[in-house]
């Protein structure tokens, strides 16, 4: 019997968004939910959502403005920051309820996108299921991961104990919050006030968040402000429940293999937690579009700098790239060299690269 392995998958956006490409043939999705890029969240179902909510239609309106402007090089996320930091109790106001608005639509994606996700169901039967003890590390808000995970190993995720299960050979943490997470905020009767009620927010403690609520975002007599990082730089803080980050930090500390897929590696915090936990990288995988790989590269290798000594895992020269293609061509290889196989990829060439310093 092989001897179980470790393996640290880190999600970003691009896992989600690439969750059921494919054949058209192969599993039924609604198209205009497919999870979105930061640079596509503004296109289609996301702006039908906001007409539900006016204050953070109008506060992303000036994101988007400030965005747009002929001279601006701003990203979104630096757009919104600059909301987030002003000194004005309406912009502040309007921030408050951007969550809501994230959470009414990653709900949406999450539920009616596709009963069936295919590539993180592919992902978990290659990985957990072939006895590989598993962290799926995700930044990602939607619940597309649990579905897989509940259809593969028949968990359910309603009670924050199922998210760490060691005789499942996984473990999930969500490091930026999740739908169906929320902080108990004021009784159901409040929901009616609740723009009055974002005039004067409290401090959340991140002990006392709730998963597996419902989309009313309601736990017994309270409504809950949803438990979602805002997608902005440095946030300082991941909206996670101590223990999922906890049995991560452990996992961490003596994991020697990496795949990152449809990470941007532009999130600080993540690099952050990485830097401070990995002690000994032996394998790293990118899964990456072929064009954005050389600046993940550069970030990875400076942001978290233990994977600069690690073997990486060979990305073909051709335009071959993206979560499915990786799916279809290159994970078994992974897994085998994971595993301590005989592959027939080669590793132990270049190190990730690293721009010289200026």
């Amino acid at each position: 019997m092989d001897e179980k392995v470790k393996l640290a998958v880190i999600l970003g956006a691009g896992a989600s968004h690439d969750v059921c490409c494919g054949d058209e043939t192969e599993v039924k999705t609604v198209p205009k939910l497919q999870p979105p890029m930061i640079e596509t969240l503004f296109k289609g179902a996301f702006d039908e959502v906001l007409r539900h909510h006016p204050d953070a239609q109008s506060l992303l309106a000036t994101v988007r403005n400030l965005m747009q402007g002929k001279r601006s090089k701003l990203t979104f996320e630096d757009a919104l920051r600059r909301q987030l930091e002003s000194d004005d109790e309406d912009v502040l106001r309007r921030v408050r309820d951007v969550p809501f608005a994230l959470h009414d639509y990653f709900w949406r994606v999450s539920e009616e996108y596709t009963s069936d996700p295919i590539n993180y169901s592919d992902l978990v039967n290659r990985t957990a299921k072939n006895g590989i003890d598993t962290a799926f590390v995700t930044v990602n808000y939607d619940t597309l991961l649990e579905k897989a995970l509940s259809n593969v190993t028949g968990v359910e995720f309603g009670e924050e104990e199922k998210y760490v299960q060691p005789r499942k050979n996984f473990t999930l943490a969500k490091l930026h919050g999740s739908v169906g997470w929320g902080y108990p905020w004021t009784d159901v009767a409040g929901k009616a006030n609740r723009r009055q009620q974002l005039s004067r927010l409290p401090e959340f403690d991140v002990s006392c968040l709730h998963v597996g609520l419902d989309d009313n975002l309601t736990y017994r007599d309270l409504f809950c402000y949803p438990a979602l990082a805002l997608p902005v730089p440095g946030k300082g803080e991941f909206i996670c429940p101590k223990t999922h980050l906890s049995a991560l930090r452990d996992f961490l500390s003596d994991c020697q293999n990496y795949l990152f897929i449809g990470f941007s590696a532009n999130d600080t915090d993540v690099l952050k937690l990485l830097r401070e936990c990995v002690r000994n990288a032996r394998l790293v995988g990118l899964v990456v579009a072929k064009k954005d790989r050389p600046g993940v590269e550069d970030r990875l290798a400076l942001g978290a700098r233990i994977f600069s000594a690690a073997d990486v895992f060979p990305q073909p020269e051709d335009d071959n790239d993206g979560f499915t293609w990786f799916l279809r061509n290159r994970l078994d290889e992974f897994v085998d060299i994971v595993k301590g196989k005989p592959s027939t990829i080669v590793i132990g060439g270049p190190k990730l690269r690293r721009k010289p310093p200026h």
